[in-house]
């Protein structure tokens, strides 16, 4: 369960930041939004944390045997 949580946070994570990298930190497909809060990459970083411990988990689980 851990490892698929992991998995998809960094897919996640990979898609927001080359999403900002492609269209910017508050941008959309249309048009320029000057009332988006969060940019992609503190969302990218959201999901980077929230993928990283759950990678570690599952890593230590399947070494542990």
């Amino acid at each position: 369960m851990s490892g698929t949580i992991g998995a998809v946070s960094l897919v996640l994570a990979l898609a927001y930041l080359i999403d900002s990298i492609v269209l910017g930190s508050t941008n959309t497909f249309f048009s320029a939004k000057k009332t988006r809060k969060v940019s992609r990459v503190e969302d990218a970083k959201r999901f980077g944390a929230i993928a990283v411990p759950n990678v570690l988990a599952a890593l230590i689980y399947v070494a542990a045997g």
